[in-house]
């Protein structure tokens, strides 16, 4: 996790390439810079987040492989610390 654009976010990258912007007043972000983490929350815009997953699977479905470049927005209501590194 690292730092984003104002004091309140932070940006989480996920090991299969998506790229999350996170906001939490229920969680201290801050204390886990530079940890893997796993966070649980409410995505912001479900039906557009959705759209998107539903058309990378047909890709996949139709033989596209693509890298996922996701990139979404999530209000954090929880994180578990994995390790105190980003490997």
């Amino acid at each position: 996790m690292a730092k984003g654009d104002s004091g309140k976010e932070f940006v989480l990258n996920g090991k299969d390439g998506s790229t999350w912007n996170l906001k939490s007043d229920q969680v201290a972000l801050a204390e886990h810079m530079g940890h893997t983490v796993t966070v649980k929350g409410v995505v912001s815009n479900v039906a557009m987040h959705n759209m998107k997953e539903e058309a990378k699977d047909a890709a996949a479905g139709a033989g596209v492989k693509k890298e996922n470049s996701e990139h979404g927005d999530m209000q954090v209501a929880s994180l578990k610390m994995v390790s105190g590194s980003c490997k």
